[in-house]
């Protein structure tokens, strides 16, 4: 027997399907219902994830809990993956697998980065096409953690309703 690893949010959809599965349709169909309910939440957490990602210091005072990752040897890794061209990406695959596993630790990777690289873990990574999707890697694992934390925290500002306007600006 497989067992495959769910992200936080693919359990999620995985649970939903099967709480509402109508067996009049296709399983296509029954994905595509399940999704259109999470989109607009997921669209969200991602523009709130670009944003965090090009201005970390505007989540220095929340708390997200404490990284059981060694922050500064996954920034470093990171750095180096990224330094100039022709770069070995082995470091940066082994941090998005192993150090992006929890939003402690991805807060905590993207807040430090800065101190290390110099620059945005956005600016890094955004353009670096030699990382194989790196930048849309982490987008999606950080905007489906912190919508998963944000369900118990409806009173940070982070997790709180925008409107489309303020969605479409990045406003967090």
């Amino acid at each position: 027997m497989v067992n495959k690893q769910y992200t936080a949010g693919e359990a999620l959809n995985e649970i939903r399907l099967r709480m509402i599965y109508d067996s009049s349709k296709t399983l296509n169909e029954n994905k595509k219902i399940v999704n259109e309910q999470n989109t607009d939440d997921l669209l969200y957490f991602e523009t709130a994830a670009k944003s965090i990602m090009k201005n970390p210091t505007q989540i220095k005072n929340i708390n997200f809990g404490n990284p059981t990752a060694n922050v500064k040897a996954a920034t470093k890794a990171i750095k180096n993956s990224v330094e100039g061209i022709g770069t070995d990406f082995r470091g940066l695959d082994y941090v998005l697998k192993n150090g992006f596993n929890n939003v402690s630790n991805s807060m905590s990777i993207i807040k430090n980065y800065p101190n290390i690289g110099g620059e945005s873990l956005f600016d890094a990574l955004n353009g670096e096409w030699f990382a194989g999707g790196s930048m849309t890697k982490i987008v999606n694992t950080v905007a489906e953690q912190l919508m998963e934390w944000c369900k118990t925290k409806q009173n940070i500002n982070i997790c709180k309703p925008k409107s489309e306007d303020e969605l479409k600006y990045g406003k967090i």
